[in-house]
């Protein structure tokens, strides 16, 4: 049996349709009567022709496809495998012959002839990675499931070096600068000095060398009052800590720290979560394995643990940032993460010096100045009382929600939040019990999806209670959070509009908004008005608090007021902080105020529509008419309100859980990526505007600072941009409406060929061949190829109304594609797209209950659960980046400014509802830089993977939008 990789034949054999039309006739007929000797059809196994069975196996543990061949009667030297074009084809020839007497005659049977079977594989897979093995006439073919190139990869010291920065000279410079205290720290200089005497390295000895950090931890923190005194336990060697959330720890990291750090007053038990931890310490045994000096670059397992610890923790408790600990050999680190990079102290020792600095730091990060719990908590999110899980349940059950019970499952990992309304400029209480969806990416947008309530109790006698007026149950409603780049309008904004524009009752196949608003810009005004505060009143004469602050800064934290007697410590203010707390600062703080555009501000609204992934649909009926209806919102929002959505997809698209009669079945979600006309009149001019437009008269960004170049017109989800968005070689290609809708075909495509019985000769494989991630042109070929030749071979079985509808808008998207000249036959618009739903829909004999599970021999790029999540396109980046960055990391000379850079005036950020007043994009920052920033999303996946592609990876950075998964209506 010999490999080569010489001959290939089609994808599919028309041996395959020969066989299915001889069991039909056999099983026909085997009842009319009794098969006659030398009939081919009798099920001889001589005289009948051979047609090799196939069977696939997919391993996904072990990542291998067993691909299985019935070859009975043949033995491995009349088999010959060939791979060519990325296709498997077995062949061979039989020469089998028998003989045998009957009833007086002698019969003799042979039977010569070739066959031949072929199998498309995984895309990079080599010839030297398929093995093969035959045993009594059953050949087994194995092969990677996904090639390394396919397979997520693990985060990588280049995707981490540019937002790693060293800060502070000191330890104490770290410590003061970024967790400040309600209560002056004070070393005795004598109690703790030796509390580390024990600690020693000793190789193979990890679990002891824990031990006796455990030690002298535990006896820095003696000292502290009981009611913020953390302990610490030993975790090595224990089981990994799943991801936060029970329902999503299979797309997440386990991770398992070495000493686990419990909430202030809190213990640990022997099997802590992320629910009972607060900050976590790793271990190395030797200083040299400290991987952020010049040698340790290579380390990134280390780096890759700090940062899914961090990542945990910040996802397990709403942290604004987390704080982590390194210990390697005598050597000490702290850092800091965020949602945009992390700050790292400067090394100090553990047994010269150290004990001070580490119960410091202790005692700093355990005696917030904001919130009542640790350092980096979000004061404005608070656990879930059971009084509070309580109350949800019984409004749940008195709402009669569906499967309400399966919704409070995980109900003890919810929180209560408040939610900033921009519009009335008030905080509104929500009661999370259910979370959606995890974007679970470090440094991004961290986009969380949950199931929520208004909290609508009122106050009586100390404690909360049912307000006895309202007479309703509380309607669930969806409640996304998400750090947005300041460079970026806000989605609150767009929602605004559209509320704007469109009446109510008009609106149809678009999400609404209840509330919501962006948290950083109204943390940052309360800052702005307390440093004004601040330098009005003389440190002598001290006002009271501002009346004006908000919960923000009244959380029941210790502001100046409670710290008097420390006299000089902190500035006799009342928001005595060196930035907002819910819009990051730490580019700010490690390379100045040019790096303003790269921080970001949290953000939360609620939506009132609550759907299914479009992945569910109950029936392609369903699913037809929910595009249907997005479309129709799509054309809404440009008609009406001049907002372009530019990212239609998978996950964008809802079906209504609960449709209502003349209501739509499908809405439009997620305007992280539109842009939108600020030139818009007050009074809507009836006419509308034209169906193609160019994005590069809209606005897509803040305001403020020098005109930049247009945002790239490359944004969205990759799978599903239109084929014009993928020719890097049309120059001055702008995003226009009719990209849109040709997205929306793409959707639909998509869809189809994943979770619908479509019977096409590819099968499974069919998606993997239409949609290709990683090369333009590759993915551009691909889908040009099934529109302009492979789209006729789709006739969905059993399903002639969509059938009908694939084809026509087909056809559509034929005459809408450019020619090699640039010329364009007829561009989408919304009115014939529309008719041909239109007329689908209209037709009978729509099958009921007719979705299937996705099921894919050998992966494509994407797995199944991760639908609709976007992969990936970008700028250039800055060049030289990394390597500055990495050598700012190893010198001496590193840039701490002496205090906090000033924040952008008012006029630099998004104003808080009014849109840009001009067309052009202004930043406070040169057009390279921002076109290089803007566009920046780190491509961390969802288990702390990097979906990446040679292609893209090779002279670009990664554009990832984080819709991460299609879970729920927003993502």
């Amino acid at each position: 049996m010999a490999l080569s990789t010489f001959f290939t034949e089609p994808f599919y054999s028309l041996a395959d349709f020969d066989r299915l039309f001889d069991e039909a006739f056999n099983a026909r007929t085997s009842a009319v009567g009794p098969r006659q000797p030398g009939n081919l059809n009798s099920g001889d196994a001589v005289s009948r022709p051979l047609r090799p069975r196939l069977d696939l196996h997919e391993d996904q543990e072990k990542n291998l496809v067993t691909a299985t061949f019935e070859l009975p009667g043949l033995s491995k030297e009349n088999v010959q495998i060939d791979v060519r074009d990325n296709v498997l084809t077995v062949s061979g020839e039989s020469t089998i012959s028998s003989e045998r007497d009957d009833k007086g005659y002698s019969v003799r049977e042979r039977r010569f002839g070739k066959f031949s079977r072929s199998l498309p594989l995984p895309q990079g897979i080599k010839p030297e990675e398929i093995k093969a093995s035959m045993e009594n006439g059953v050949l087994a073919v194995t092969f990677p499931r996904t090639t390394p190139e396919q397979a997520p990869k693990k985060i990588t010291i280049s995707q981490l070096s540019g937002r790693i920065h060293i800060y502070g000279d000191t330890t104490d410079q770290f410590i003061d600068a970024l967790l400040p205290c309600s209560t002056p720290y004070v070393w005795d200089g004598t109690s703790v000095h030796n509390a580390f005497k024990a600690y020693a390295v000793k190789p193979g000895k990890k679990r002891s060398v824990c031990d006796n950090l455990v030690s002298g931890l535990s006896a820095l923190v003696k000292p502290f009052p009981a009611k913020t005194r953390p302990n610490f336990i030993n975790t090595f060697g224990k089981p990994a800590f799943d991801f936060p959330f029970d329902a999503l720890m299979n797309e997440h990291h386990r991770t398992a720290p070495d000493i686990s750090v419990s909430f202030p007053g809190r213990s640990l038990g022997d099997s802590p979560s992320w629910e009972h931890i607060s900050t976590v310490i790793e271990s190395k045994r030797k200083a040299r394995q400290d991987p952020f000096v010049l040698d340790g670059w290579a380390r990134t397992k280390a780096i890759e643990q700090l940062a899914k610890n961090a990542r945990n923790l910040m996802f397990a408790h709403g942290l604004l940032a987390a704080f982590v600990v390194g210990i390697y050999g005598d050597t000490v680190r702290l850092i800091r993460f965020d949602r945009t990079c992390a700050l790292i102290s400067v090394p100090f020792n553990i047994k010269n010096g150290g004990p001070r600095l580490l119960q410091k730091f202790f005692w700093h990060f355990t005696h917030p100045l904001v919130g009542k719990t640790v350092a980096g908590a979000d004061p404005t999110v608070m656990e879930l009382s059971s009084a509070d899980q309580g109350w949800v349940k019984s409004e749940l059950r008195r709402a009669r929600v569906l499967h309400w019970q399966a919704h409070v499952a995980e109900i003890s990992q919810g929180r209560r939040v408040e939610v900033y309304d921009e519009k009335t400029g008030r905080c509104v209480p929500y009661l999370l019990y259910q979370a959606l969806n995890v974007n679970g990416r470090l440094f991004s947008r961290a986009t969380m999806i949950w199931r929520a309530i208004e909290d609508t109790r009122i106050w009586k006698d100390g404690r909360l209670i049912p307000d006895p007026s309202r007479t309703t149950p509380v309607k669930p409603q969806i409640m996304k959070e998400y750090w947005r780049q300041l460079a970026r309008i806000a989605e609150a904004k767009f929602y605004q509009r559209l509320n704007e524009r469109i009446e109510q009752e008009d609106q149809y196949g678009l999400a609404t908004m209840v509330c919501g608003g962006d948290l950083g810009e109204f943390a940052l005004r309360q800052w702005n008005n307390a440093r004004r505060h601040q330098r009005e009143t003389e440190p002598s004469k001290p006002e009271p608090p501002s009346s004006s602050l908000s919960s923000l800064s009244s959380t029941a934290s210790p502001l100046a007021s409670n710290i008097a007697s420390a006299e000089g410590y902190v500035p006799g203010t009342d928001f005595p902080l060196l930035h907002p707390q819910h819009q990051t600062c730490s580019w700010r703080l490690a390379s100045g105020e040019d790096d303003w555009h790269r921080e970001r501000s949290l953000v939360r609204m609620v939506i009132d529509d609550v759907g299914r992934p479009l992945t569910e649909f109950r029936s392609t009926y369903e699913l037809v008419c929910a595009l249907r209806d997005a479309i129709r919102g799509h054309q809404q929002a440009w008609q009406k309100a001049r907002v372009m959505h530019r990212d239609v997809s998978v996950g964008n698209i809802m079906i209504v859980d609960e449709p209502q009669e003349n209501k739509y079945t499908g809405f439009l979600h997620d305007y992280d990526f539109s842009v939108m006309d600020p030139d818009l009149d007050e009074t809507y001019d009836e006419t509308p505007p034209p169906s193609s437009p160019s994005s590069s008269s809209l606005s897509c960004g803040s305001s403020g600072g020098k005109p930049a170049k247009l945002a790239p017109e490359r944004i969205g989800t990759y799978y599903f941009f239109a084929c014009e968005l993928l020719r890097v070689d049309y120059p001055g290609i702008v995003r226009r409406i009719d990209h849109d809708l040709e997205s929306f075909y793409w959707v639909l495509l998509w869809v189809v060929t994943r979770h619908t019985d479509h019977g096409h000769p590819y099968g499974v494989l069919l998606c993997q061949r239409i949609f290709k991630f990683g090369n333009d042109d590759d993915s551009v070929d691909a889908k040009k190829g099934w529109v302009y030749r492979r789209a006729s071979t789709l006739n969905i079985s059993r399903n002639k109304p969509l059938s009908h509808l694939l084809a026509r808008f087909n056809r559509l998207v034929i005459r809408h594609l450019p020619r090699p000249s640039g010329f364009v036959v007829a561009p989408l618009d919304y009115e014939p797209v529309l008719e041909v739903f239109d007329e689908a829909i209209a037709m009978t004999g729509w099958p009921m209950n007719d979705w299937r599970p996705c099921a894919v021999p050998i992966a494509c790029a994407v797995e199944p659960k991760d639908e609709g999540i976007p992969v990936g396109v970008a700028t250039c980046p800055l060049p030289g980046e990394t390597a500055a960055t990495a050598r700012q990391l190893a010198g001496n000379g590193r840039h701490v400014p002496s205090k906090l850079p000033p924040l952008p005036a008012r006029s630099k950020l998004p104003a808080p509802i009014a849109c840009p007043a001009r067309p052009e994009v202004y930043l406070g920052s040169s057009s390279k830089k921002r076109s290089s920033t803007v566009m920046e999303e780190e491509v961390l996946g969802s288990r702390g993977t990097a979906w990446t592609a040679q292609h893209i990876l090779g002279d670009r950075s990664k554009r990832l939008k984080t819709n991460e998964g299609a879970a729920s209506p927003m993502a």
